[in-house]
């Protein structure tokens, strides 16, 4: 007849309490509600907030359960949109009876007050079925904020508050949107024991910039048993510098450089590339992306400018070549050469001087061939050349010292034919013809002289070099 009193008195608690959490959005489920004189009862409360904002709630006992003692926080912070955890703990104090007693406790919050009366039974520690229930705290111990490139540590602490022993505990962490945190570790915890189970994650180097809801909850037989506690993280922006990898490829006076940036950075990054270089290599280089030199603390630099997504890589082409230089060069010697294989060995320089002007136009003039061997062997058998048109006549009257024509002859077309015959002509050594000529009328204007030419031979072969064209204007 006791048993079946009991059952009925449970139902109808039970429905009570069903109609009360669904009217206020706070659900309460016991934990441990049959506790001896010395244990806590244990609840777990569920506030579902369905505002836009994070809504303060105060915990606390009235006036009417003075016999009882709070021994949980006395604040909860309901996330909007989401289902909210939160531990209630009481204790009885030596005055209370052992039987069955409905407890009530507040939820206070800046708009609404909400009364809840929970059912706690009080006996005597032999009458408890089952031995001692759970009676375990929960604190996790994190950094308040970190840089991916962190290692992040969670320190949980547990401590048991009677002298049952639990072997089927375990801790589990887990993150809506930090999946990498989510670890379920198996714990032991003996009678009146305290253990700490540290967690230590590689975060994601990419992980978005944000603030993270981080649950950490302890586990009996898989099973929540109300005990959690939430905390957050805040992972601020990382910008490393770019990891950088280099494949050189060398060739014929050619360097290939292919270096790949990739961004460690867990958001958009740019950074300013700097590639050292030479005086000389920086004109023979050239890069893609285009880029610019720069000169910094004596040091010269290719820089350009990468802007990377996360995790983005990017490739730089820098090809330095000195094969056009090598080109250039090697023109400019073979040119060198064959200018000096294939040039005459004597040259004619022919001048006027000494010219005289009669009734507006000229009327005399003093023709001068410099003659001059630039190899260096002795030349022998060489035949000077030389012409006057014919509106002039040669003077007779040579300059004294001066080497006389061998031949004049006169030409029809060509005017007057002057030859010379040196028999030999050393190295670097250099003779001088000089004549006078008479215009036979007085020239006006500008009067040109044919060149002259001198006969040598290289090689046995006959060859011939010319002089300069000369003239003069009246």
């Amino acid at each position: 007849m006791c048993e079946l009193k009991k059952f009925i008195l449970y139902t109808i608690v039970a429905l009570f309490c069903m109609s009360i959490v669904s009217a206020a959005d706070i659900d309460i489920t016991p934990i441990d509600d049959e506790i001896a004189r010395g244990e806590k009862a244990q609840f777990l409360v569920e506030v579902d907030n369905d505002e836009l904002s994070i809504k303060n709630y105060r915990v606390y006992l009235p006036a009417e359960s003075i016999e009882w003692t709070l021994e949980s926080e006395e604040n909860i912070k309901a996330y909007p949109e989401r289902e909210t955890s939160y531990k209630l703990v009481l204790s009885p104090t030596k005055y209370v009876a052992y039987e069955l007693h409905g407890v009530k406790v507040n939820f206070k919050s800046d708009d609404e007050s909400i009364e809840k009366v929970i059912y706690i039974n009080l006996k005597k520690a032999g009458d408890i079925q089952g031995g001692y229930s759970p009676s375990i705290s929960l604190s996790a111990n994190m950094p308040k904020e970190m840089v991916p490139s962190d290692k992040l540590s969670i320190d949980a602490k547990l401590e048991n508050q009677n002298i049952a022993n639990h072997s089927d505990l375990s801790i589990e962490i887990s993150s809506d949107n930090l999946p990498a945190l989510d670890t379920v570790q198996e714990v032991e915890l003996g009678p009146l024991a305290k253990k700490s189970v540290e967690f230590t994650y590689d975060m994601d180097i990419l992980q978005e910039p944000g603030t993270y809801n981080i649950d950490v909850r302890l586990l009996k037989s898989g099973e929540d048993i109300g005990i959690s506690e939430s905390k957050t993280l805040d992972i601020k922006e990382n910008k490393p510098m770019f990891e950088k990898e280099t494949v050189s490829e060398s060739s014929f006076l050619k360097k290939t450089s292919t270096i790949t940036y990739t961004s460690q950075s867990n958001v958009k990054d740019t950074q300013s590339i700097k590639i050292p270089t030479g005086i000389v290599s920086r004109l023979f280089t050239y890069t893609e992306p285009e880029s610019k030199v720069i000169k910094e603390d004596g040091e010269r630099y290719i820089e350009m400018s990468l802007a990377l997504e996360p995790g983005e890589s990017r490739t730089v082409i820098v090809v330095t070549s000195y094969r056009l230089l090598f080109i250039i060069i090697f023109l400019a010697v073979l040119g060198t050469a064959a200018y000096y294989t294939y040039r005459a060995p004597v040259v004619v320089k022919k001048g006027v001087s000494n010219v005289e002007v009669k009734e507006g136009g000229i009327s005399n003039i003093r023709v001068t061939l410099e003659i001059k061997n630039i190899s260096k062997k002795a030349l022998k058998g060489l035949k000077v050349t030389d012409y006057i048109s014919n509106i002039a006549d040669l003077e007779n009257n040579f300059i004294e010292g001066t080497l006389k024509p061998s031949k004049v002859l006169k030409h029809e077309r060509k005017g007057t034919v002057l030859k010379w015959d040196i028999e030999e002509l050393a190295p670097g050594e250099e003779r001088i013809i000089s004549y006078n000529l008479q215009s036979r009328l007085s020239i006006v204007g500008d009067f040109k002289l044919p060149r002259a030419k001198i006969n040598y031979k290289k090689k046995g072969k006959e060859k011939a070099a010319y002089s300069n064209s000369a003239g003069v204007s009246a």
